[in-house]
Parts: structure tokens; sequence; C-alpha cells
């Protein structure tokens, strides 16, 4: 699919299941999956940083002590300047501890530092598998309640990237469905879409 819906200013936007973003479009509806559309952004956004973008950070109130194991410390020696790309200002802290003093700007499910630890977890030293990683577990969740402006911006960044139709990882980020695909599936007379 290479065609972008156009939204206007007016679409209307529900959320389903704590899950979906629908949003009516002219000739039928959009449904977005709002992970995997958010996954999309903050990929390409940290793509963009390790490029050499200039990262937005937020600095944390009281800096965040890790203690890592052994691979998660070599992973993080591995990927010190990709990670200090995206906004995370680390330092080592002792043999296998390290304190972090700010992290990406935006990122909801922190967690005192479980995210990094996460990411660090994660399969995969090099810089693309830690992109996905970095985005798939910064990216809001299934079952999160989104506001209309929060399904709005979402939506706009989304149509924004280079690959609005599929998550870092290649799945769907949406489905389209027209007017002539529902009124064939309620088995009415099928007029031609507008």
């Amino acid at each position: 699919e290479s065609e972008r819906p156009v939204i206007t200013t007016g679409s209307l936007y529900w959320q389903l299941h704590q899950s979906f973003i629908l949003i009516q479009i002219r000739g039928g509806m959009v449904i977005v999956d709002q992970h995997a559309a958010h996954e999309r952004i903050l990929f390409d956004s940290a793509k963009r940083n390790i490029e050499g973008s200039q990262a937005v950070v937020q600095s944390l109130l009281f800096p965040a002590t890790l203690e890592l194991t052994h691979e998660e410390f070599e992973k993080y020696e591995q990927l010190r300047d990709e990670l200090n790309a995206l906004g995370f200002e680390i330092e080592s802290f002792g043999p296998r501890a390290i304190i972090i003093r700010s992290i990406p700007a935006g990122i909801k499910n922190w967690e005192e530092g479980k995210l990094l630890q996460r990411i660090l977890g994660d399969e995969g030293a090099e810089t693309d598998a830690m992109l996905k990683s970095f985005a798939c577990r910064s990216a809001v969740k299934a079952g999160t309640s989104l506001s209309h402006e929060e399904m709005e911006s979402l939506t706009d960044q989304l149509f924004a990237t280079e690959f609005p139709f599929t998550c870092p990882h290649g799945r769907p980020t949406m489905l389209r469905l027209g007017i002539a695909d529902l009124e064939k599936r309620f088995q009415r007379t099928v007029r031609p879409e507008k």
C-alpha cells in the first residue's frame, strides 16, 4: 500500500479497546495499531538521532543507578555512543554499575531504569537491533487510553514518517477499509467509491 489516506481537519477519531485508533476518512475508515504506529515514529526519530540529529533530552531529577549483569554491561559498553546519541546521559560507576542522568524526552515507561535494562537485555548488539528494541519498549502499549489530541498527534507523526505502513519489525501499522468493502460485507448493492 503506497497511497497515504487523506485525513482532513475535522476527521473523527475513536479508540477501540485502548489499542486501535479508528479514523473516518473520505470514502471509508483507517484503523491504526497505536503500538505499531508509535514504534515506527520512535524508530525513525531514534535513527535520525544516531545519524547526527540533536536528541531532545529530559534530565532526571534523581539520577538512576543501575547494577547491570556482565552481559548487560558489555552491551552498554558496545552501544555507549549510540545510547548517548539517543539522549541517554550515562556514566560508568564501579565495575558493572551505571548512573543515568538524562533520558530521551517523551519516554513514558522509564520505570526507574527498567526500560534501559530491558533494552540492554534484548538480543543483538548491533545498532539496528538496539533501535528496534528501544522503539518497541518505549512505545505506547496496547491497553493505554489516549486523548483525542494524542490520537491525532500520533497519526500525524506516523504519516510524517518515511515508511508509515509498517513498524520497524515489518508488522502493519494500519488497515484501510473503504465504503465499498463495508457494503460488500453487509451484502448491500455496491456504489462506486467517491
